[in-house]
């Protein structure tokens, strides 16, 4: 993540739907920030008002044809919606304003010193989003449009997805320049073999500082998106249950057509595959700081024992051991390819209690 003019588009971009407090890369400041907690406390009080009316204007047409469950899914699954929207809004406007403006700086640090390759996979991930979500907002707007008003009840849902999928794209961003710094570590660390014994300790203690320095920015990110990431993952489960559930309820009543399909389906599939996409990511981050190790040992057999060298190394391994890279759900838990196997096992267990309350209906 080269901090240029492209990153300073999404610092612009993001600070918009208040993911990212409006940073200036020039000056090294935060710009306006008590014009950004208007913004972002405007957003915040108007977000819940808009949320009832559209529950209520989904469910109002045919409240008597609809399941319990269904509802009461669809309530908990935009109430999830507003709270990431809340969370995502506030955190960096009030909570997290210094950690922000602590992680900026360390990232412009460390590229300043040691500039990384620019990652084109998450502005083509931004532009799909983008168009696949106004692509299936336009589908569900024309199938809803013989209902007054409920074509644009869904409005808010997609609004809330998108300011969620904004904040995936830049904790993806960080995330991959998070591995891309371990890698490049690593590989300083490698080419210690071909160096001048002289310059040896020299480079395992640029090693060290740049870890240090990689432990700090993983504990800011922790900090300013820890909470974002626990509730985007619980929204991808109950939106999962959500659909799982919509489905189970037409196929039995004969009524699945090709617009619910494609309209659910697609709006599920965005939603799943946007977290699953950040944990993979995350969990890429935390693997590449994990082969740091086995460099070290490896360098061990190979630098002489009881010198200089040896010390520097050892200290950096005793380092690398004490604080391993750690991407958190706001220290619940660590997010990891464990993790969606958890959030699976999860949805498909109260999917069955689902079935169960349908059958007795």
């Amino acid at each position: 993540m080269s901090l240029t003019s492209s990153d300073a588009f999404l610092v612009k971009f993001s600070a918009i739907f208040g993911v990212i407090p409006y940073y200036n890369l020039q000056t090294h400041q935060l710009v306006n920030p008590k014009l950004f907690k208007l913004h972002c406390l405007l957003l915040a009080c108007v977000s819940p008002i808009v949320s009832i009316t559209s529950v209520y204007l989904r469910h109002c047409f045919n409240f008597n044809n609809t399941s319990r469950n269904f509802v009461i899914l669809d309530v908990l699954y935009e109430t999830v919606s507003v709270i990431l929207f809340e969370v995502a809004v506030l955190s960096p406007s009030f909570w997290n304003t210094r950690h922000w403006q602590e992680l900026f700086q360390l990232l412009q640090q460390l590229e300043t010193k040691h500039p990384s390759k620019r990652n084109v996979f998450t502005w083509l991930l931004l532009l799909f989003g983008t168009g696949y979500l106004v692509l299936l907002f336009a589908v569900e707007f024309q199938y809803n449009l013989n209902y007054r008003y409920k074509s644009y009840s869904f409005l808010a849902s997609y609004f809330y997805v998108y300011v969620g999928f904004v904040q995936l794209v830049v904790i993806s961003n960080v995330s991959l320049w998070i591995r891309t710094r371990y890698r490049s570590v690593r590989t300083l660390l490698q080419n210690v073999r071909y160096s001048d014994i002289a310059e040896v300790s020299g480079i395992i203690k640029e090693c060290t500082i740049l870890y240090l320095k990689m432990d700090k920015i993983i504990d800011k990110v922790n900090r300013v998106f820890g909470w974002a990431m626990l509730v985007i993952l619980i929204q991808m489960g109950v939106l999962s249950l959500d659909t799982l559930t919509f489905y189970s309820l037409y196929t039995q009543r004969s009524s699945l057509t090709t617009e619910h399909i494609v309209i659910y389906g697609g709006f599920t599939l965005l939603t799943v595959i946007w977290p699953v996409i950040l944990i993979l990511c995350c969990d890429a981050a935390v693997e590449e700081s994990k082969k740091l190790l086995p460099v070290c040992y490896w360098l061990e057999q190979v630098l002489p024992r009881s010198s200089k060298e040896m010390e520097v190394l050892k200290s950096l391994e005793n380092i690398v051991k004490s604080k391993p890279a750690k991407m958190t759900a706001a220290g619940f838990f660590d997010i990891d390819r464990s993790t969606l196997v958890s959030v699976f096992s999860a949805t498909t267990m109260y999917y069955l209690v689902c079935i169960q309350f349908n059958k007795r209906d």
